[in-house]
């Protein structure tokens, strides 16, 4: 093997080992839902699961990530640090021009126009990533924000798009918590809301939704494909004056190139006149000198090779270890990372369903002031009644209640008293693990109300 190539095979060695260990840190966060790691290394946590319909099929599942749980449309809206929206597509096959839509209408109706309207371009330019493309089960979408960055585009984990906007995520992220997102239950689920066994199920789907590698290797291709459509564009732009200045210098260079050749001719021409009065034994003389002159430039041109061959292998190979290394410590830092993301989750996972118990064992069904109330009893008398709400509360440390108010109404204000009713006969309610970073603890809880039968 020729220096130069065992150059390239120890460059090629040292990429691919880099490819890999990369790949094993995505899939090692991958197979966890419960937290994501992003490309600048940030650890996210599962904040909320919601699927979304259109009409009465399923579309897709969308989880919000998180560096911690925020259990309010308002407090995640403000949030400004790292977060990434991933949808997984349940449908069987969604066409590019509906995805386009989609997005479109999604934005405009969760958004105040004074706010879309100013960023209509990128508005459009990101449904547009989607219109030329469909997507079938198991897809994948990535839309990351990372300050410094902007909005970052991935599907099937090849990015499609980069926006430095800020604000353009924020249009993205309203679609799902905004006034009119997917579905109630979607946004509740989002934000964190769901009871454990719906939390379970889509969970459990969530997970088994993931893209084939013919999937995967067509979300390549359309990278690559949006990445040269960007550059042809780019040169499209580049200013004329330049294309002259360009011409212009060539012009010049061709005289000068013309003018040195022709002057070298001349040259050339005297020399062969003076020379040709030189003997056949002068002429094999200088022959033999050039000869050596020839095989010491060689060896010298060899030995120099040699060298830097080597100082090229010893090069590579130094920058092949630190790579490695490096590598090595980011992957151990994201998976410590991970591991006590994790950790956190579980203990936060424990604690709302404690909070969740404690709660519902303290509501009980208004039946008398309902019956007083001559609307509610006619309704009553009809047949049993079924309502459900959610309520939204801030726990201290000490599980003291710091605030508590309806997030979602039961459609009956009664019903929703006795909710709030029930918050306040449960508090104080256990404190929080020492695990929990945080000083206070965000906590949705879904009620549901059953009237009980009158004899």
């Amino acid at each position: 093997m020729t220096g130069k190539r065992l150059v390239k095979t120890l460059l090629h060695v040292t990429a691919m080992a880099c490819f890999f260990m990369s790949s094993a840190v995505f899939a090692a966060s991958a197979d966890d839902i419960k937290t994501a790691v992003l490309k600048d290394g940030s650890v996210l946590m599962l904040n909320g699961l919601g699927k979304a319909k259109q009409l009465s099929d399923d579309f897709y599942i969308g989880a919000l990530y998180l560096p911690r749980p925020i259990r309010s449309a308002d407090g995640i809206a403000s949030y400004t640090g790292p977060k990434r929206m991933e949808i997984r597509i349940v449908a069987k096959r969604v066409s590019g021009r509906r995805l386009n839509q989609y997005w479109k209408d999604a934005i405009t109706i969760n958004n105040d126009k004074s706010i879309w309207q100013p960023q209509v371009r990128d508005v459009l330019a990101f449904a547009n990533l989607f219109k030329k493309h469909n997507l079938t089960t198991g897809d994948t979408i990535d839309i990351d924000y990372l300050p410094g960055e902007g909005t970052l585009v991935y599907v099937n984990g090849y990015r499609i798009g980069r926006f430095s906007s800020g604000a353009l995520y924020s249009l993205i992220l309203n679609t799902w918590i905004g006034p009119r997102p997917p579905s109630s239950a979607f946004k509740i689920g989002i934000m964190g809301g769901n009871d454990s066994k719906t939390q379970l199920k889509l969970q459990e789907e969530f997970l088994s939704l993931s893209p084939s590698d013919k999937r995967i290797k067509a979300a390549k291709a359309w990278s690559e494909e949006i990445a040269a459509e960007r550059a042809r564009a780019l040169a499209k732009r580049s200013p004329k004056v330049k294309s002259k200045e360009k011409r212009a210098d060539q012009t010049t260079s061709e005289k000068k190139v013309a003018k040195a050749a022709k002057k070298e001719g001349a040259e050339a021409q005297s020399s062969k006149v003076k020379n040709v009065g030189v003997g056949k034994q002068a002429k094999n003389s200088k022959k033999k000198e050039v000869a050596k002159e020839k095989g010491e430039q060689r060896n010298n041109t060899n030995d120099k090779k040699d060298k830097a061959t080597e100082e090229a292998v010893r090069l590579a190979l130094a920058q092949a270890e630190a790579e490695r290394k490096k590598l090595e410590e980011e992957r151990k830092k994201q998976e410590a990372a991970r591991l006590k993301a994790l950790k956190i989750v579980k203990a936060r996972s424990e604690y709302e369903d404690k909070l969740r118990a404690a709660i519902r064992s303290h509501l009980s069904y208004p039946i008398q002031d309902m019956l007083r109330n001559r609307k509610y009893r006619r309704m009553l008398e009809k047949g049993q009644m079924r309502s459900e709400g959610v309520i939204w509360l801030l726990v201290g440390r000490d599980g003291s209640v710091q605030s508590t108010r309806i997030e979602e109404s039961t459609g009956i204000s009664l019903l929703d008293k006795a909710a709030i009713r029930a918050v306040e006969k449960s508090d104080p309610l256990p404190a929080m693990p020492q695990i929990l970073p945080e000083e206070s603890f965000e906590l949705l809880v879904r009620v549901e109300f059953v009237s009980p039968a009158l004899n």
